[in-house]
């Protein structure tokens, strides 16, 4: 696997270490099909919610390091939510693709409906 440095490579070290004990017949060009950049970006939210909920629970309310980190908490919410925002009125006001026909009326449905549970989400 490619070098990789900073937090990113180091969630996907670990993730490639699990991937390889619990299935240890995968290859490298599995492992990178798996481990897309989207999957990465997830591996790197999750550990910094495991290190940072382990060390801001441990760090007393007079420290200003924990000020600091959930004003940064705060701040990253915000900027997620005016994203978040900015998609929705972008699919309100956009002309939107036709769906996909597969031939099945139950999964056309189906699929229309799991977008739109996607996007509550």
């Amino acid at each position: 696997m490619a070098a990789q440095c900073g937090w990113i490579g180091i969630c996907k070290i670990a993730l490639v270490i699990i991937a390889k004990a619990i299935h240890p017949q995968a290859t490298e060009r599995t492992l990178n099909e798996t481990l897309s950049p989207g999957f990465s970006l997830f591996a790197l939210v999750a550990c910094f919610l495991i290190v940072g909920g382990l060390g801001l629970a441990n760090t007393p309310n007079a420290d200003p390091f924990k000020f600091f980190s959930l004003k940064m908490h705060m701040s990253i919410g915000t900027a997620i939510l005016a994203l978040m925002v900015g998609r929705l009125l972008v699919r309100l006001f956009t002309k939107k693709p036709p769906h996909a026909n597969i031939g099945n009326d139950l999964l056309n449905k189906g699929a229309i409906a799991a977008h739109y549970f996607c996007m509550l989400l």
